[in-house]
């Protein structure tokens, strides 16, 4: 493996399954580090001296030697590397084991459950080595001025009956193509934009839009006929001038903006905000559509879905990653889908890893899934032959619709 930087950190992954092993240390070449992968606990003693590494991802489950074991190992040699446990072991005995390890003087980073998303890897990655002492909101300006971002694109596939998922929109996700520092996701970078820096976080969503915009309708005019997806910031819903200036956007390129999804998180202060109610309103009146994302977390709340007009739940990727490992979350899921079906709202859930999930998430007749299991983020080139997999051409639509 070979660094993405000349000053890149070093990682020593150490786990008990090859594969996983070698994704963990390809992912984390992308976050920009150097690394060393191992599944047996004497390479992993011998790779500690020889790499000296600044980070360690430990699995729990090791053959020979449990993650305690290594733990305490780590601890008795003096070891100042940060660890992150990457483990499917359950959430008590993990955070047992992180506190054993902390007690021990450990830097304990966090805990990535698998099966983990890859993205949420490589962020989790990209903040322990600081990424933002290195970056500055002015590159990141100078970044999207000068055209130094691009955009990769995710399949967001629609349950039209029993086991038929059929390709419906991609989610646009912006990556910074750094000189250095190599490709940046946004977990790297969207840090930089501080609350004050309002005009900074308008330059990047009309960067976001525009691009992905005329995307759209490259492939609506190459007979693709896919929807398109733009995380927005819900700082940017105080503009009371950004509905006329998406729908003139939309206008100059030739975009159908019943084919845009807006997905926004952290509105919890828009449910009393009248600017935020008029401003959300009125896009959905010029028939855009809106997706109240990670939903099932902190930043999300019951109130917003009867208060404002969204017309899509995007499930948080935590509560999915519980869907088949959890006993009370399938319980949870059935609940929101039949509260969100009374109020007549679609639901998505995003961090779709496994067949097992996709499977369950079809008996629970769930509307729309997204996830590493189903594509890839890629780039706008790639996006119609990722689809055709999930694509089901217009007889069986018909026939799945009458099932």
């Amino acid at each position: 493996m070979t660094a993405t930087s000349t000053n890149a950190d070093r990682l020593l992954v150490l786990d008990d399954m090859d594969e996983i092993a070698e994704l963990i240390g390809d992912l984390a070449e992308q976050a920009g580090y150097s690394a060393a992968v191992t599944t047996d606990i004497d390479a992993f003693n011998a790779a500690l001296e020889h790499e000296r590494p600044d980070v360690i991802t430990l699995d729990l489950q090791m053959p020979g030697a449990d993650g305690v074991e290594v733990l305490r190992q780590l601890a008795t040699s003096g070891c100042e590397a940060r660890i992150l446990l990457v483990t499917g072991m359950d959430r008590q005995t993990v955070a047992s084991a992180r506190r054993f390890g902390r007690q021990m003087g450990l830097s304990i980073l966090g805990v990535v459950q698998k099966p983990f998303d890859p993205e949420t890897l490589v962020q989790t990655l990209s903040k322990a080595r600081g990424l933002s002492g290195q970056l500055s909101p002015d590159d990141l300006e100078t970044a999207i001025q000068n055209a130094s971002l691009n955009l990769q694109y995710q399949p967001v596939v629609r349950r039209l009956g029993p086991q038929c998922w059929h390709a419906e929109s991609v989610e646009a996700l912006p990556r910074w193509q750094h000189a250095e520092l190599g490709t940046l996701l946004p977990g790297q970078f969207l840090p930089l934009i501080a609350s004050e820096r309002c005009m900074l976080m308008r330059l990047l969503a009309d960067y976001v839009l525009e691009h992905g915009a005329r995307q759209l309708q490259s492939w609506q005019s190459n007979g693709l006929h896919l929807g398109l997806r733009v995380n927005i910031p819900a700082g940017l819903i105080a503009d009371t001038d950004f509905p006329d200036r998406l729908e003139q956007l939309l206008d100059e390129i030739g975009a159908d903006p019943v084919l845009l999804t807006l997905e926004l998180s952290d509105v919890l202060a828009l449910t009393h905000s009248r600017d935020g109610i008029e401003i959300l309103t009125r896009l959905r009146l010029k028939g855009i559509n809106l997706s109240l994302d990670d939903f099932g977390t902190g930043n999300s709340a019951l109130q917003s879905l009867y208060t404002l007009p969204f017309n899509e739940v995007k499930i948080d990727k935590a509560l999915t990653a519980d869907l088949t490992r959890e006993p009370g979350a399938q319980t949870v899921f059935r609940s929101i889908f039949g509260m969100l079906r009374d109020l007549d709202i679609s639901c998505c859930a995003e961090g779709v890893e496994t067949a097992e999930q996709l499977a369950t998430l079809d008996a629970l007749e769930c509307d729309l899934s997204q996830g590493f299991y189903i594509s890839t983020p890629m780039p706008a080139a790639e996006i119609p032959k990722a689809v055709e997999t999930w694509t089901v051409d217009p007889a069986q639509r018909m026939a799945a619709g009458a099932g």
